[in-house]
């Protein structure tokens, strides 16, 4: 969102939002407030701003975090009750050691030439060796699977000799997913890639299948582009793909079924601290998104509170944060006033007591 400037020039700094058509259709329109803010949770692409709204949210998030990993469940729960007023734009605050599993398909043959020698025994009703000859024995290639994790901020790229990479970019452990890619029949060049998840009842869901080709050229059934990454790229939010510059050439051989992803892991969601906060925060300062107002969602670090006011001061938006709950309403006035906002005109703190909410205005 852009940044409008405090000092006075030969012109003045505007920040226009995009135009919305669908407001000239009703009355309530112009007047909807959309959010911006940072949220912990198990799903969520790292380094992206996510849009949510009250339909989308538990998809694009994952599941609610258990308040037995401390603090780090409540931003989760902001998010819900935020989207019941408007849609909103959320960044991801990922931990230190969360990983981000994948899977790198490799092909394995056995095959080798070698000098016959004398002591050489073969079957003398096969062929005839003679010593000084070249024997070629043929053993058919096989894919073979590994489980490969990266960082956050790190970038999946083929290292090795594997001659695919598929990666998760959704941010889940995907502790419960399988990848399958199977061939259409034998004359074709397309192959079907599946994934799959296994529900908490047991049942298996089949999230994305695309029909994809290791062809950069190659096209599917509806003559739509099915290079694997360029497809993925454009269609699917969970998965990803680099694939090695000669994997054309070995596309019948990289087949599997089901291969599971591990190594995938949220990290520790209690150690998350304001460096993540801020970290994230960066990502949500360089985009692009308009929104009429950063919330706290339940982060309550002053560094972290501060950095949000100074964006909500710089795009001219309203600030809404959240005082701790649980105390009486005197320390909440003592813990708004610790964080030194009185001069600012965005922050607003809310002290919401557990059954009955209880707005303080004290900008």
């Amino acid at each position: 969102m852009n940044k409008i400037s405090f000092s006075v020039g030969q012109a003045a700094g505007v920040a226009v939002m995009s135009v919305n058509a669908d407001a000239t259709l009703t009355n309530t329109s112009g007047g909807a407030s959309v959010f911006a803010g940072l949220v912990i949770s198990r799903r969520g692409a790292p380094g992206k701003v996510l849009k949510v709204d009250d339909t989308t949210y538990q998809s694009v998030l994952g599941s609610p975090i258990h308040p037995r990993q401390g603090a780090a469940f409540e931003p989760y729960r902001h998010v819900e009750r935020a989207v019941k007023g408007g849609s909103g734009y959320v960044v991801r605050v990922c931990a230190k050691d969360m990983k981000v599993p994948g899977i790198s398909v490799s092909v394995v043959g056995k095959a080798k030439a070698a000098k016959a020698s004398k002591e050489l025994s073969v079957e003398p009703t096969e062929t005839t060796v003679n010593p000084g000859d070249t024997l070629s024995v043929g053993v058919a290639s096989t894919a073979t699977t590994q489980s490969v994790t990266f960082t956050p901020k790190e970038t999946p790229q083929i290292k090795g000799g594997e001659k695919a990479l598929f990666f998760i970019k959704d941010g889940d452990a995907s502790q419960n997913r399988t990848l399958s890619l199977t061939r259409d029949d034998e004359e074709s060049e397309l192959f079907t890639l599946t994934l799959k998840e296994k529900q908490t009842d047991g049942s298996i869901e089949v999230l994305e299948s695309h029909q994809v080709s290791f062809n950069p050229e190659g096209t599917n059934d509806m003559g739509q582009p099915a290079w694997i990454p360029t497809l993925l790229e454009s269609q699917s939010s969970r998965i990803g793909a680099v694939l090695a510059d000669n994997a054309e050439a070995s596309a019948a051989q990289l087949i599997f079924e089901d291969v599971a992803f591990e190594g995938g892991t949220d990290g520790n969601l209690s150690e998350i601290n304001a460096a993540d906060y801020l970290e994230a925060l960066k990502v949500l300062e360089a985009s692009e998104v308009n929104y009429t107002a950063l919330l706290s969602l339940g982060c309550y670090d002053a560094s972290a509170l501060a950095a949000i006011k100074k964006l909500a001061e710089d795009v001219r938006v309203d600030m809404f944060y959240d005082l701790k709950g649980n105390q009486t309403p005197e320390n909440a006035i003592s813990e708004a006033k610790s964080h030194s906002f009185g001069g600012s005109h965005q922050p607003k703190p809310l002290l919401l007591p557990a059954l009955l909410p209880k707005y303080l205005h004290l900008g």
